[in-house]
């Protein structure tokens, strides 16, 4: 009861910061990457600001919001007008032999879209704080790129990436897939990056849904209906953006998730993870700013 009212509260005051958003001008849709988020009704007022935040320093795109089924007619709305979205209604997404729900559909909607345009898979709790000229550099290469949780954390092969989960004893899902990940791909030949599916580029053609089917039914034949748990489908996300044809690393901690410590003045980007985006205010402070940025056009 305790944690639920102060998540209330919380999200009382986020929203109350990000609420100017509202005021900002529109975004016009042009030629460059798709730009998709799920999106809940919720998190509306962060999506919004996270959206307009990153396009600020990409500067072209265009946005594609699946509606996870919480979204009301007046968001909705919004979200045409501010950004010119496309939007998906979730149930809209058919999903084939994969697990439902934990942002799958997500994933396989990013698998009809790379058909025809460069996709970034943007969370709605981020927030672009800085230039990206990383991310910018990976589009325009056609390389995938993903945010990683901690520094030193890099791309290798199978092999490395089972060796290490191997060597870890939580039982929690990352670590229990990441342990199997050689019945999914060549342990030497396929790669893998321990990373976070909150922000993650995914070239034209790099993936298929194909892919997807056969990487989850051969973890599904291991870990059975574990593989159903909130967290496989970053897994995924994690080996689909390591086997693209080209890679780009975005370094730590310019781009970072936020996990309550002070963050370094040369941050770009961050992912506010869970309860930490009510930490301190940190979360909403750095709204206020961006806000006051994109009015004045810095």
């Amino acid at each position: 009861m305790l944690y639920r009212a102060r998540q209330a509260i919380g999200y009382a005051r986020l929203n109350r910061a990000c609420r100017p958003i509202l005021d900002t001008a529109p975004i016009r849709p042009a030629d460059g990457p798709t730009v998709l988020s799920m999106v809940s009704g919720r998190d509306f007022l962060l999506y919004l600001v996270a959206a307009k935040s990153f396009h600020a320093q990409i500067g072209t795109g265009r946005f594609y919001v699946i509606d996870d089924g919480t979204l009301s007619d007046g968001q909705r709305a919004a979200l045409a007008s501010h950004l010119g979205a496309t939007i998906c209604p979730i149930a809209d997404i058919p999903m084939g032999p994969t697990p439902r729900g934990g942002t799958w559909e997500r994933l396989l909607r990013i698998a009809d879209l790379v058909r025809e345009s460069y996709v970034v898979q943007l969370d709605s709790d981020t927030l672009t704080v800085g230039p990206l000229d990383e991310v910018r550099a990976a589009i325009a290469d056609d390389a995938s790129f993903t945010l990683v949780t901690h520094p030193g954390i890099t791309y290798g092969s199978i092999a490395e990436a089972c060796a290490v989960a191997r060597a870890d004893p939580a039982t929690d899902i990352h670590t229990v897939a990441e342990q199997v990940l050689d019945v999914a791909a060549d342990p030497t030949t396929g790669r893998y990056v321990h990373g976070c599916s909150g922000f993650a580029g995914f070239p034209r053609g790099c993936f298929g849904r194909d892919d997807v089917y056969r990487f989850s039914a051969a973890i599904e034949s291991v870990l059975g209906r574990r593989w159903w748990e909130w967290g496989s489908e970053q897994i995924t996300s994690n080996f689909i953006v390591s086997n693209a044809p080209r890679v780009a690393a975005i370094p730590y901690p310019k781009y970072r998730n936020y996990e309550g410590e002070p963050l370094a003045g040369d941050t770009a980007f961050i992912h506010f993870l869970g309860t930490y985006r009510f930490r301190r205010g940190y979360y909403a402070a750095r709204v206020r700013a961006t806000l006051a940025a994109l009015r004045t056009g810095n």
